[in-house]
């Protein structure tokens, strides 16, 4: 148990530091560079409606079956989280003060540092714990849906399949899966 805690731990931990840090360089980029807005803003508002679990075969494709597999799943998961709340609060400073601090002889570094961090750090903060316990849930939930593919797998290959139990058993598994997934595995 101590093993399998940790193993959980460095998971969440290693996708959670590499979806806020690529996250928050992200959503200041956009929401800094209008050209980058412009070219990657429709990619991300394309992508953001899909569910994350739908991801979880193109994953698996890429990263295979292991730990890497299930750090960048988790770290895709607290990026968008970061990279939308930064994105929004970067957005939201008060261009008044931008102009002040311009006006005043201020480098965009200066009211980077001095404006902008300040005021998006409500949104940002905010997020960063939304986001540590969504990379714990979302982590839990593909957990139990790789066991309840497992269970799938022993029920259909050990047995009868059509049993009763074995018929309720994959019936409460479908169910499992399509509520978690909000419907994706369903056709």
């Amino acid at each position: 148990l101590p093993k399998a805690i940790l193993t959980t731990l460095t998971i969440t931990l290693s996708g959670f530091a590499i979806g806020v840090a690529f996250g928050t360089l992200s959503g200041l980029t956009m929401a800094y560079s209008k050209v980058i807005r412009d070219l990657l803003g429709t990619i991300f508002d394309f992508s953001r409606p899909v569910p994350v679990f739908a991801l979880i075969p193109l994953f698996i494709l890429w990263f295979g079956i292991g730990m890497n597999m299930k750090i960048a799943f988790t770290g895709t998961i607290v990026f968008f989280l970061v990279f939308l709340n930064t994105f929004a609060g970067v957005r939201d400073v008060n261009p008044l003060y931008l102009q002040v601090t311009s006006i005043m002889g201020a480098s965009r570094m200066q009211q980077l540092r001095h404006v902008v961090f300040p005021s998006a750090a409500a949104w940002v903060l905010t997020l960063l714990l939304f986001g540590l316990g969504a990379a714990t849930a979302y982590f839990g939930g593909f957990m139990l849906i790789l066991r309840s593919l497992r269970r799938i797998i022993r029920t259909l290959t050990m047995g009868d399949p059509f049993q009763p139990d074995n018929v309720r058993r994959l019936r409460q598994i479908g169910l499992t899966l399509a509520v978690v997934t909000g419907g994706v595995w369903v056709a």
